[in-house]
């Protein structure tokens, strides 16, 4: 109907997700005058962060793979500048090292306090 591959419905429901998580974020930040009650689901989160990493990451070498692309090789040895793939190659850059950062920085706040706790309990 909208003529779309499995590659850009995937895209699509990945930028879903992750415009949710923002949005959660800053819910989050929001309400933090509340003292936080510890919950269960704790190992689900640090799943889900580590989830979102690896993603990032395979984002991250897909571009680079793929960044030739927008600068074809021509016929006489030169090179083409395509600008559209470059800016979607931009973008996708961008994206992954979001994905990296942001719950990467989550996670190894996670991992440190169960360290912690680890420690605490030796």
């Amino acid at each position: 109907m909208l003529h779309l591959a499995i590659g850009e419905i995937l895209y699509l429901i990945a930028v879903a997700l992750l415009w949710y998580r923002v949005g959660s974020y800053f819910d989050q930040r929001k309400s933090s005058a509340v003292p936080a009650i510890p919950r269960a689901g704790t190992g689900r989160k640090t799943l889900f962060r580590f989830l979102l990493v690896g993603w990032g990451i395979f984002l991250l070498f897909g571009n680079i793979w793929t960044i030739g692309d927008a600068f074809p090789v021509l016929f006489l040895g030169g090179r083409l500048f395509r600008p559209d793939v470059l800016i979607v190659r931009t973008l996708f850059l961008l994206w992954s090292v979001l994905l990296i950062a942001f719950p990467g920085r989550k996670l190894a706040q996670d991992l440190r306090r169960k360290v912690v706790k680890l420690d605490e309990l030796a």
